[in-house]
């Protein structure tokens, strides 16, 4: 079957607060939309209602042949789930899915259904596994079944690193999965004055940004521990968190406003909240260098904005960031703030220390020539 021939359903279906979910969904399409125009599959985007002023980001794209249906269902997904099990049948496949080949990501598979549309699921990452005092005992029951299910029922299942394949395996049984890394796609550099977000944010001249929500696991505490270090020899730098401040340990929190207040560091932190994409992208832009201090990822959607646009990203020196940044890795050890200070102090000299050797055209080649694969 040729290319031009598909027919793929796009599920836009992921918790409104979980941004990272609609971002994916806009860099496969993206993706997809690098295609020579008789090679794109025709597209069907199935919506979540609570999303649809997400849509207007996926229409600014200009995909040639793509069409949007909400995604609806009578009953709540525990009782779809519920009632899937008990007749054998999966409620969540929609009479609207029988002529497409392929519905992407689909992840609720309570039961195997024969079907002629191919089911591929999406797994971001197992977090679950790692931290979950993140989730009630009730969420982490239902969330363990609803993977096994996947991995079971599915007809294939995108990770988006090695590394996050390797935990599946560890945990799961699996035969049926495949890496397709996502990329990221910067649509404009330019539509913010930087000026403006200079005045509206009150930016020092010279700042790092660190983008992650406040999670224990983005590790947060270890870029406040080397802030605490550069303050004596640079008193004016700054450090820009974005992302809203809150998490599910209080504790955490806590601790880190605590840590802020006790070394005096309030003058040389600057929280902006959630943000408008624009805005973090101008901040990437004008920023010393991006940290990512994170202790667990599937595959970062900051640093693949960073290697788009040539920023230089100082990373932990986790497994998947080694995957993720390659050649130009530029780690420090996960816990150590002075091993960070020392990379920070490396840039405060513009000194130069990383290299990226990424093409934006080259990579979206071999991955969208594998994500189409799966499709056929």
């Amino acid at each position: 079957m040729a290319a031009r021939e598909l027919s793929i359903g796009i599920i836009l279906n992921f918790s409104k607060n979980w941004f990272g979910g609609v971002n994916y969904i806009i860099n496969i399409i993206n993706l997809l939309n690098t295609l020579p125009s008789n090679e794109k599959p025709n597209l069907i985007v199935f919506y979540n209602k609570q999303l649809s002023s997400e849509l207007v980001k996926i229409k600014r794209l200009n995909y040639e042949n793509i069409k949007f249906k909400e995604l609806y269902y009578y009953l709540p997904r525990i009782l779809n789930y519920f009632f899937s099990i008990l007749f054998k049948k999966n409620f969540f496949l929609k009479k609207e899915f029988k002529n497409l080949d392929s519905i992407y990501p689909f992840n609720d598979l309570p039961v195997y259904q024969k079907t002629n549309v191919k089911l591929i699921s999406w797994i971001p990452d197992f977090q679950h596994k790692f931290y979950p005092n993140y989730f009630n005992k009730v969420h982490l029951i239902l969330r363990e079944f609803k993977f096994k299910k996947i991995f079971k029922n599915s007809h294939i299942t995108v990770l988006s690193s090695k590394d996050s394949q390797d935990k599946m395996l560890n945990f799961y049984e699996s035969n049926r999965s495949v890496v397709i890394p996502f990329i990221s796609f910067v649509e404009s550099k330019d539509s913010v004055d930087f000026e403006f977000i200079k005045n509206k944010f009150k930016l020092h001249s010279v700042y790092f940004l660190i983008p992650n929500q406040f999670y224990e696991h983005k590790n947060h505490i270890i870029t406040v521990k080397a802030l605490k270090i550069l303050v004596d020899k640079y008193p004016d730098i700054q450090f820009i968190f974005t992302g809203k401040k809150e998490s599910t340990n209080k504790k955490y929190i806590r601790a880190f406003n605590d840590f802020i207040k006790k070394n005096d560091l309030e003058n040389n932190i600057l929280f902006t909240g959630f943000i408008r994409r624009e805005e973090q992208i101008a901040l990437m832009l004008n920023s010393k260098a991006v940290i990512q201090p994170s202790l667990f990822e599937g595959w970062n959607t900051s640093i693949e904005d960073c290697k788009s646009l040539g920023i230089d990203v100082i990373a932990s020196d986790i497994k998947v960031h080694r995957e993720q940044l390659g050649k130009a890795s530029l780690l420090f050890k996960k816990n150590s703030e002075e091993d960070l200070v020392n990379l920070l102090i490396l840039k405060m000299e513009n000194k130069k220390i990383s290299d990226f050797d990424f093409s934006l055209k080259k990579e979206s080649k071999v991955v969208v020539k594998k994500l189409v694969n799966i499709f056929k």
